[in-house]
């Protein structure tokens, strides 16, 4: 009966820890403005959640604007060391594209806007790699 409490316990603090873990926010300063979608967004410091697995929340760190946006899982065959933000470069417009765990092959990939893919077909795009503030 002991092992079965025990086991309980242990369970159940491991399943309050794995949300933590995906609850910490992530921080990075944007050099350079932006678009998420169609949503414009100014150079500045910047927060990073993950209120669900697939759903990363991005908000100014003064709580000012935010939005939510739906992912797509992504894999990389080496991990990052920190977590990363990976922008769309066409001329001087950015689009967020990707973020990346920190000490891991995982990553979140956002769809391209309309906005994004009408650009995308007139101009070569590169690409722009933040790593997280510490």
């Amino acid at each position: 009966m002991t092992t079965k409490i025990l086991a309980t316990f242990v369970l159940g603090a491991l399943l309050g820890v794995i949300p933590a873990l995906a609850q910490r926010p992530l921080e990075f300063n944007v050099p350079f403005d932006f678009s998420i979608g169609a949503q414009s967004w100014s150079a500045g410091k910047y927060v990073v959640t993950f209120p669900h697995q697939s759903v990363l929340l991005i908000r100014t760190r003064d709580h000012k604007k935010g939005t939510f946006v739906m992912t797509n899982a992504a894999q990389s065959s080496t991990s990052s060391e920190p977590s990363r933000l990976v922008f769309n470069r066409y001329g001087e417009k950015h689009f967020l594209s990707k973020i990346w765990m920190p000490y891991s092959n995982d990553g979140r990939v956002l769809n391209k806007s309309k906005t994004e893919t009408e650009i995308a077909a007139q101009i070569t795009g590169g690409s722009t790699i933040l790593s997280a503030s510490r």
